[in-house]
């Protein structure tokens, strides 16, 4: 299945000479982790994170790719999950939960379907 990464533009230059997505993100106890989004618009991200233009598109195994909502239960507490999400809609604030991805290891080059800049309109990669 196809998913997005976002980043923003000063930390594309990092990902692309590391030559992966790196797992950067950890709460709870959880392991080191990737965010991918099933939805190529960056609307669908929390509001806080709507101003990242470099989208990389990536293909990984379908039983990597575990859905945040699942996968938060243990990580997160109630009340955080809570603030996080709204359940059965959408809303202009967090974005929607359904189509997060969380995915535990690194996800290189070899993944990558491309890169590119929404804000310029251009592709960065290939």
């Amino acid at each position: 299945m196809l998913h997005y990464h976002f980043t923003d533009a000063d930390h594309w230059p990092d990902v692309l000479s590391c030559a992966e997505i790196r797992p950067t993100w950890q709460r709870g106890g959880s392991p080191l982790t990737v965010h991918l989004s099933k939805d190529p618009d960056p609307s669908g991200l929390r509001w806080k994170l709507r101003d990242r233009t470099v989208r990389i598109a990536v293909r990984v195994p379908h039983d990597e790719a575990h859905s945040w909502l699942e996968w938060s239960r243990p990580y997160l507490a109630p009340e955080e999950r809570f603030s996080l999400i709204e359940p059965s809609s959408v809303n202009q604030w967090n974005g929607d939960p359904a189509s997060w991805f969380i995915v535990e290891r690194p996800i290189p080059m070899a993944d990558w379907v491309y890169a590119e800049d929404l804000a310029a309109v251009q592709r960065l990669w290939p």
